[in-house]
């Protein structure tokens, strides 16, 4: 696949929640391309659309969500128009989520090794005592210390830090070829949060995975992406380089993010 073309594209996405006072718009012709191996964040304001738009590239949406139009394309493939089957099959194991509060992901029931591990064998098909011992080695991966008893310990019993750190294992269980990361270091301090970003960082080298890393926060944005995009009411208005969209925004949106960045002393 040529890399102008991406490994992931959506063109033209337009996409509704319909009501008793009428559908409500939320994406209006939303255009993206991921390039292989690259890391590309989505950033806007809160309601912008990015989370839905991350939700739409495995057609993995709410029930009230409707798309009216576009088209989304994973390596060649045209996800909306995808069987059930086919979209269990790229569903963490071609396209992985890494999401913000990880403690609503991970059952609080079951052992940290025991999620990863049932990860490991649905999306790569390997016996109980093998998958344990991969995911004990993805946990060294996400630089866990002690990673045997992180193995057999409850996500209540470990940090927010450290919970993110598990579920970041478990999404690259199947060794995704892209990785979508939607606010994943809101809710951890400065320096955890420091930690997650260059961990992401790392972690592409390794796996060669791309990644669409979405944030609300530019600070992050200038610290972790090859592209930046813009959201603004339901569409992208602004792409290119941090240098490029920090010098010369075109968007009056874009103006206003920037100035107010400039604001909190972030630059």
């Amino acid at each position: 696949m040529a890399e102008t073309e991406g490994v992931l594209k959506i063109k033209d996405l337009f996409l509704e929640f319909p009501g008793n006072a009428g559908a409500r718009p939320v994406l209006q012709g939303v255009n993206l391309t991921l390039r292989e191996a690259e890391a590309l964040v989505l950033a806007g304001e809160s309601g912008s659309g990015k989370s839905i738009t991350a939700l739409s590239c495995t057609a993995n949406l709410p029930r009230n969500a409707k798309i009216t139009s576009g088209s989304i394309i994973y390596r060649g493939q045209e996800v909306l128009k995808m069987r059930k089957e086919e979209l269990r099959g790229i569903r963490g194991r071609e396209i992985a989520y890494v999401f913000q509060e990880p403690a609503a992901y991970l059952n609080p029931l079951f052992t940290v090794g025991s999620q990863i591990a049932e990860a490991i064998i649905r999306h790569r098909n390997q016996p109980l005592g093998k998958a344990l011992q991969i995911a004990e080695a993805l946990l060294e991966q996400v630089r866990i210390p002690d990673p045997g008893r992180v193995l057999s310990s409850y996500p209540h019993q470990l940090s927010g830090g450290m919970n993110q750190r598990v579920f970041i294992a478990m999404s690259l269980a199947a060794h995704p070829k892209v990785l979508i990361a939607d606010e994943p270091t809101t809710s951890l301090d400065a320096t955890a949060e420091s930690q997650i970003l260059r961990l992401f960082t790392d972690l592409m080298q390794e796996y060669r995975f791309a990644l669409l890393f979405i944030t609300h926060n530019l600070s992050i944005a200038k610290r972790i992406a090859e592209r930046v995009c813009i959201m603004f009411q339901g569409r992208v208005v602004e792409e290119g380089s941090w240098q490029e969209v920090s010098a010369s925004p075109r968007h009056f949106h874009t103006r206003e993010l920037m100035e107010a960045y400039e604001k909190i002393g972030r630059l």
